[in-house]
């Protein structure tokens, strides 16, 4: 009877150890965050005691990285207002800002509608010569039509300081931005952290970035709140790291046209 009692305590040991292991493993989310989207295996608690998050930069610094975002008309005290900054390729700086009237969103920036490209586009092909032209009062016309799209172009006004988005691209603002899981997820999503607090050998235990070569960095004021500053190392599936990438690839599609002095 004796000898079976060691063998009782190791087992009871052993079974509250990993009750403790697992509760540790598996922290609840917030109801907030219970259906908002993220990796794998993510735990919050685990993510903001990950030494990557807890090095991560200061607000201070993050500001000075946003710092260059253009803020022209309404922006500066606008309700609802997103800088972001991407650094990869290409690198931009994007301000959007809400008019609250309107439900119209605005966008200025630096280097905005860049896209990367591996590939260069090829250059246009050259003008027509007139053995292109059957007649030569056609191509007499064709040469008319350059100098008067040219001299537009020289006397073009200068572009204005913002964009309004048009109201189908403004709703995929607010879809993005005025997501709940947004407002409840973390403020940083770095390029790893860790998804448990003990470390294993087969790399299941550590979340790490996508090699997609682009980070960023951006500043919220939502619904006329206090600046939050905010991170990510890379898009990936948290609401937050949607809204930062989702931002950053602007089209000239999603413009309202302007008048016919810039054609």
């Amino acid at each position: 009877m004796g000898s079976k009692t060691p063998l009782v305590l190791t087992a009871l040991i052993a079974v509250a150890g990993c009750e403790t292991v697992s509760d540790y493993f598996t922290p609840p989310l917030s109801e907030a965050e219970r259906n908002c989207p993220a990796v794998g295996g993510y735990s919050r608690q685990h993510l903001e005691r990950s030494q990557t998050y807890l090095s991560g930069r200061s607000d201070e610094e993050l500001l000075s990285n946003v710092a260059a975002s253009p803020m022209p008309g309404d922006a500066p005290n606008a309700l609802n207002r997103l800088r972001v900054r991407m650094s990869g390729r290409p690198s931009k700086q994007i301000t959007y800002w809400r008019d609250e009237e309107t439900g119209l969103w605005n966008i200025a920036g630096n280097n905005t509608y860049a896209f990367y490209s591996a590939s260069p586009p090829p250059p246009p092909p050259p003008p027509p010569g007139p053995e292109a032209f059957s007649d030569p009062a056609d191509y007499e016309a064709f040469l008319a039509a350059e100098e008067a799209r040219l001299e537009r172009e020289r006397n073009r006004p200068p572009p204005p300081d913002y964009r309004t988005l048009t109201a189908e691209a403004s709703a995929r603002i607010d879809e993005l931005f005025f997501d709940p899981c947004v407002a409840s997820g973390p403020d940083h999503l770095p390029g790893y952290f860790d998804l448990n607090p003990f470390w294993q050998e087969d790399g299941d235990d550590m979340y790490v970035c996508p090699p997609d070569g682009n980070t960023w960095v951006g500043e919220i004021v939502l619904n006329g709140a206090a600046p939050r500053y905010v991170s990510s190392g890379c898009r990936n599936e948290f609401a937050l790291s949607l809204l930062l990438g989702g931002v950053s690839y602007p089209r000239s599609a999603d413009l309202i046209p302007l008048g016919p002095e810039y054609d």
